[in-house]
């Protein structure tokens, strides 16, 4: 669906660029993914956990309108960095953190399954 209505997809993560390549192709996911935003090796994901840093280099890189861009994520850190960029946010609840702590954060959104997802964006994107 994400494909076939022409959206992006990208993974932001303070992990290590070659195992999330890993894992994606492991999944069977390649397809899925349009861009990963990670660290690219040991050292950096020890010292940069900067994915907001790296979320807004991508964005000025690609000039994309950030009433087009939504945070999806189960992390209070992914609301957070919707806010301070000025993007829609997402949270998924039923991840390493509690409900309650992303609801404390106050995300556009809370859903509780990915499948949720879609007739956020439907709706925010008139698609």
């Amino acid at each position: 669906w994400l494909e076939d209505s022409s959206i992006d997809t990208l993974i932001l993560s303070n992990h290590i660029l070659s195992s999330i390549r890993r894992e994606v192709d492991r999944l069977g996911h390649r397809n899925y993914i349009s861009h990963i935003l990670a660290n690219e090796d040991m050292e950096s994901a020890v010292k940069e956990r900067n994915k907001e840093g790296k979320l807004r280099a991508y964005l000025k890189v690609t000039s994309i309108s950030l009433e087009n861009v939504v945070i999806v994520g189960d992390a209070p850190e992914e609301v957070d960095i919707g806010r301070n960029i000025g993007i829609t946010t997402i949270a998924l609840a039923g991840g390493f953190y509690a409900e309650h702590r992303l609801k404390e954060k106050q995300p556009d959104f809370l859903v509780h399954e990915l499948p949720e997802v879609k007739p956020i964006l439907e709706r925010l994107w008139n698609i």
